[in-house]
């Protein structure tokens, strides 16, 4: 069975690209947030996104294409879900996903990325 405590609280991250609208794209960034409330700890756990997996009802692949064959967005998400907690025992209590087209818009909302450029070229010569 699935590995539970309830004094932690697991929280899959994915990001996500679909910029075809024929394909209901991949998570290629997978992260698993542990909030231990017991010891006060925050854990990060990230997943390699080609990674081959047993994913549940359909069979081995990579791990980053369960998001695509569960039908993507919250399909895909809960797809990525059960194919984490089969292959690695972990209980996922929650998940979220962002499309990276959606990337500038969060960080507009946090206030921006400040961004200091100078005169300098790079190593390849570019200014």
């Amino acid at each position: 069975g699935l590995y539970h405590d309830d004094a932690i609280t697991n929280i899959l991250l994915l990001g996500v690209d679909d910029y075809q609208a024929s394909d209901s794209g991949r998570s290629d960034s997978m992260m698993l947030i542990s909030v231990d409330t017991r010891h006060k700890k925050l854990k990060v756990t990230s997943f390699m996104r080609d990674m081959y997996v047993a994913i549940p009802g359909i069979g081995s692949n990579k791990l980053n294409a369960a998001y695509s064959l569960g039908g993507g967005k919250v399909a895909g998400a809960k797809k990525v879900v059960t194919t984490i907690e089969a292959n690695f025992g972990v209980d996922i209590d929650r998940f979220a996903f962002v499309n990276y087209k959606n990337f500038p818009k969060i960080i507009d909302r946090l206030g921006g990325v400040p961004i200091t450029l100078t005169d300098k070229k790079d190593r390849y010569g570019r200014t």
